[in-house]
C-alpha cells in the first residue's frame, strides 16, 4: 500500500510569464491530484488525475482562457535581425618608424 502523504507547490514569475501549480494527496491506497499550467497562448490547462487500486492513471484535462491580466502575449511574430554592412576599416597609412639612435664611440 501507498503510505499517506500530501504536497502542493506553485510558481509565478510575471517577467518570464511562468505560472503553474500542483497538488497531490495519497490516502487509503489511492492518489488524487491536480496541476495547472498557463500556456504561452493564454490558455490555462488543468489536469486532474487519480489512481485507485489497479485502475491505473486516470486523467481529465480541461482548458479555459486565462483572464487578460494573466495571459501572456503569446509567442508573437518572430523578430527579424537587422544585419548591416560591417563598418569601414579605421586605419590609415603606416607610420614611419622612429630613427634609430646613432652610436658614436667616445675615445679618450
Amino acid at each position: 500500500p501507498i503510505p499517506p502523504y500530501a504536497f502542493n507547490y506553485a510558481a509565478l514569475d510575471s517577467e518570464s510569464q511562468t505560472d503553474f501549480s500542483a497538488e497531490e494527496e495519497s490516502k487509503d491506497g489511492s492518489v488524487i491530484g491536480q496541476y495547472k499550467v498557463l500556456r504561452a497562448d493564454g490558455i490555462i490547462m488543468t489536469v486532474t488525475y487519480s489512481v485507485e487500486g489497479d485502475s491505473g492513471f486516470v486523467a481529465d484535462i480541461a482548458t479555459e482562457k486565462a483572464p487578460e491580466s494573466e495571459a501572456g502575449s503569446g509567442y508573437g511574430a518572430p523578430v527579424e535581425p537587422a544585419y548591416g554592412a560591417p563598418p569601414a576599416p579605421a586605419y590609415g597609412a603606416p607610420a614611419e618608424p622612429a630613427p634609430l639612435p646613432a652610436y658614436l664611440p667616445s675615445y679618450a
